[in-house]
Order: structure tokens, then C-alpha cells, then sequence
């Protein structure tokens, strides 16, 4: 398998993420192929992320929780993006790229294409890159069952950490719990933010990147009319 490092999820990603108004069906913007660097070599383990996989991605704040489920295959992916319990939009990327309004059962193809790139929110999520972002340290914290936890810190943001969980079996980092600065006095902190990959399976029907059935195409004006109604 092709495999890539390991880099945490922005903050701007991250509040991207949790704003109600923020949604990946916005008009998507040409990026560039993705690519799969190999592992830093000052990476204390190895950390890889399969060409096929799927997961549901949970990301929770001091205020919110919110529940992705990304699919993988090969340069085909698909997000889902839930309200709770239910699916209400997806974005596929297969033969082109198809919005999936599933409350409405309409899709809708954007002129403007993103090529075989996955969005920047995926690239933050999932495993990617620890390549672009230098950590100062790493700390390995021992292991709990199968998970090998590690406290790392970042050039340049000396005063917050991040507590890496990573899965010895699926050989990928699993949880990622931020940090702020602990107050004077303060022995116990909880994480301003985390993300954490649940359910993750390397098999999946691709039927997952076909339009459902009975669900019609519409135009940009009619898939972007208020969806509340």
C-alpha cells in the first residue's frame, strides 16, 4: 500500500468543521493531485494510511460534537456528513465530483472540478502529513490495550501539546486530543478539541461512490436554493 505521514487538524479546518453555516457544499476550488509522502524518519512510529479504507470521523469541541464517515478507494473518496443520527449530505469524488443532497434526493455535478485532490478538511483529518507541520518533541506515554499513546509538541507553539493515540494493529493514528496551556495551578486539563477515527475497515462495497437510486440531477440554482424548506 502507498502510505503517508501524519499531520493534525488545523485549527481554521477545525472551525471550519463545527460552524453551522460552513458545508462542503460551497463551490469546490481546483487543487492539486494528492500526494503520499513517504514517513519522516523522525517519526517515533510507523504511521500509515491504507489506499482503502473507510471511518467515521468524530471531531468534538468544549461545545460541540459532529460526525463525519469518509470512504477511500484508490483517488475515489466520499464524505458523508451527519445531523445526529442522520445523513443529510454527501460530496463524492468517482467520474467527476456530485454534491448528494440526501433530505431533497437530488445531486448536482459542479462546473468547477477538483480533480483527483480530496478537500484540505481531509487532508487535516485522515493521516496526512506530518511532513508539513515540524514537532519538536515526542513523548511516548506507553500503551493502553493495543494503543500506544505519544505527547508531542510543535515548533513554534511551545505552550500547547497534543496527545497522539496510535493503533499498533491498524498501524494508523486513531485520536488526536489538543491541548491549550495549562493554567497556573491546573494538574488536570481536558482537550480544547480532539478528532478520533471509529469503525475503520479496509473492505467496502463501491457502490458507496454511485448515485443513490431515484435521486435527480438539478441545476446549481436549484441545489443551492434554502435547504431548510
Amino acid at each position: 500500500m502507498n502510505l503517508s505521514n501524519i499531520r493534525l487538524l488545523l485549527p481554521i479546518a477545525f472551525t471550519c468543521v463545527m460552524a453551522a453555516g460552513c458545508s462542503f457544499f460551497s463551490e469546490p476550488t481546483p487543487d492539486q493531485p494528492v500526494t503520499r509522502p513517504a514517513p519522516e524518519t523522525d517519526i517515533p512510529f510507523d504511521a500509515r494510511e491504507p489506499q482503502t479504507f473507510r471511518a467515521d470521523i468524530l471531531v468534538v469541541s468544549q461545545n460541540a460534537t459532529t460526525r463525519r464517515a469518509y470512504y477511500r478507494k484508490a483517488d475515489k473518496w466520499r464524505l458523508d456528513i451527519f445531523e445526529g443520527e442522520v445523513l443529510l449530505q454527501s460530496i463524492v469524488h468517482s467520474d467527476g465530483d456530485v454534491l448528494i443532497d440526501h433530505r431533497r434526493k437530488i445531486v448536482h455535478r459542479p462546473a468547477k472540478q477538483t480533480g483527483s485532490a480530496e478537500p484540505d478538511f481531509i487532508q487535516e483529518l485522515t493521516v496526512r502529513a506530518l511532513n508539513r507541520k515540524r514537532y519538536r518533541t515526542f513523548e511516548d506515554l506507553g500503551f493502553v490495550g493495543s494503543i500506544r499513546k505519544f505527547r508531542a509538541t510543535i515548533d513554534g507553539q511551545s505552550q500547547g501539546e497534543v496527545i497522539l493515540h496510535y493503533d499498533e494493529t491498524l498501524k494508523m493514528i486513531v485520536k488526536q486530543e489538543f491541548f491549550a496551556a495549562a493554567a497556573v495551578g491546573v494538574n488536570e486539563r481536558s482537550p480544547v478539541y480532539s478528532t478520533e477515527l471509529q469503525n475503520v475497515s479496509f473492505e467496502f462495497a463501491d457502490s458507496v461512490f454511485e448515485i443513490p437510486v431515484g435521486f435527480r440531477t438539478v441545476s446549481e440554482k436549484e441545489f443551492y436554493v434554502d435547504r431548510s424548506n
